[in-house]
């Protein structure tokens, strides 16, 4: 098989991934919901649930991420259901007046997920996503040891327009499943006008911010 052929099977096999695990989560917290239901609250679930969102969050803001777009794409996957399960058990909280309007605010995003899975143009968003994960950088540059910088252009046949992204990101030889992104920029650029931001821009802005 080509290499483009393999990378359109990763993109699939990867679209169905987060397809099913957007709709296969909230379904398994409602499952573990049925049969805990005749126990005491499951406090120490609700526990777990709430540390790994909340280390997936803290991951995510601090710029780590897997080099490998499946692994960031199932780690996504474990959280989604780990705010699944904290959103089902809300209905165990013996107050109706906190119960109802907590569940009703957190079951939004899983709504959200649920149209991304079901409906055309939410499947397209989906698959843009993915598409956007696996795209493969035009230009790769090491602008200082463990320091890389990426510049990925994304264009859809027959647009005078094209997606510009750069990257800065913090590799360490210690960990070398992970990274760091520590800058970014994205425009929306013209094939007849000025290119968008550069690495030399990122670095610039990196050394002196």
């Amino acid at each position: 098989m080509s290499e483009k052929g393999d990378v359109s099977c990763r993109m699939v096999s990867d679209f169905m991934l987060v397809r099913i695990g957007l709709l296969g989560a909230p379904a398994l917290a409602l499952v573990t919901l049925f049969f805990l239901r005749h126990r005491r609250f499951p406090a120490r679930s609700v526990v777990v649930a709430g540390c790994l969102l909340l280390l997936y969050l803290a991951i995510a803001l601090a710029g780590l991420r897997f080099v490998t777009a499946r692994a960031n794409l199932a780690c996504s996957i474990v959280a989604y259901f780990a705010y699944s399960l904290l959103t089902v058990m809300s209905l165990r909280i013996p107050n109706a007046g906190i119960r109802f309007p907590l569940f009703v605010i957190a079951i939004i995003p899983i709504g959200c997920g649920y149209l991304l899975t079901t409906i055309r143009p939410g499947l397209s968003g989906l698959a843009t996503i993915v598409v956007l994960y696996h795209a493969r950088p035009n230009h790769v540059d090491e602008v200082a040891p463990g320091l890389i910088c990426r510049i990925t252009d994304l264009s859809w046949g027959g647009q005078l327009s094209y997606f510009h992204f750069v990257g800065l990101y913090q590799s360490w030889n210690w960990a070398p499943l992970l990274e760091r992104k520590v800058l970014g920029a994205a425009s929306v650029e013209n094939f007849l006008g000025e290119e968008g931001p550069s690495c030399a821009d990122l670095v610039a802005k990196y050394e002196n911010p």
